[in-house]
């Protein structure tokens, strides 16, 4: 699909408190889908599923089978009179590639769907750690490429009061340069802002080791929430790291959340 064409469907679909990855950052997504033909694709975060419905169309052009979309949410921020991936279906009404969407649904909850996937799309909560634990909650369930993308870069420089989204810059600056990539394409066109390189991709094509010092570094960091984890989810989470990773990840995560599970 040239860029001219995802173009015109996001220019369709998209309004202006919808905040979704813009037409140059899912031609970004199309060169990695092109380069690693994903048969399968996880997507955390569907809000209005306008990045959803496109990543289908791409997947369906370059022989994807299977595509799953998660929210921890059912109402889509952006228009509360809609439920989420309202979009899915407009913009990709069906074709050869399986799709679905599952709301009230977590990263953390992922790993005991029983399936594994070639690639990801993460653009959920921005707060960190939340980009770091939903990376975590896709390292064991990851084949084929390993590559898992993420998007609000830039997105602390733009806010002016308390920076919550900072959480994608954190794990990029976690990861060893061999195994990031930074888009050169124009995130959405903010006047006065240099908004370039506002999506990038991790391969999780790393150790597991290398993968557990990136988290620890990572909690390490004070935390920029606007609320406080659930200790709901924290089991959920905590799960993850114990069916998977050392116990002295879970240790680190545990001081951590004492320390800095509150509000900023």
């Amino acid at each position: 699909m040239d860029l001219p064409e995802i173009e015109r469907i996001w220019n369709q679909h998209s309004r202006p408190s919808y905040w979704p990855v813009t037409a140059d950052e899912m031609d970004y997504i199309q060169d990695l889908i092109k380069q690693h033909r994903p048969a399968s694709f996880i997507e955390i975060g569907t809000a209005s599923g306008l990045s959803g419905g496109l990543i289908c169309l791409l997947l369906d052009e370059y022989d994807g089978k299977r595509f799953v979309t998660v929210d921890s949410d059912k109402t889509f921020f952006g228009d509360n009179t809609k439920e989420n991936g309202f979009l899915l279906e407009p913009i990709y009404p069906g074709g050869k590639v399986e799709v679905s969407y599952l709301p009230l649904t977590i990263a953390a909850d992922v790993p005991s769907m029983g399936e594994t996937f070639d690639m990801a799309f993460v653009d959920a909560c921005h707060q960190h750690p939340w980009p770091l634990i939903d990376t975590l909650c896709l390292y064991p369930v990851m084949g084929g490429s390993k590559v898992v993308v993420q998007h609000d870069l830039n997105l602390y420089r733009f806010q002016t009061d308390k920076i919550y989204g900072i959480g994608p810059k954190y794990l990029y600056d976690q990861f060893p340069h061999i195994y990031r990539d930074r888009s050169t394409k124009l995130g959405i066109n903010l006047p006065g802002w240099d908004n370039y390189g506002n999506i990038y991709s991790v391969s999780l094509d790393l150790p597991i080791a290398r993968m557990e010092q990136i988290a620890k570094d990572g909690f390490a960091i004070p935390w920029s929430l606007a609320y406080t984890i659930p200790e709901s989810r924290l089991d959920a989470i905590r799960t993850v790291f114990r069916t998977y990773y050392d116990p002295s990840l879970v240790a680190v995560f545990d001081k951590c959340v004492d320390k800095f599970n509150r509000p900023i």
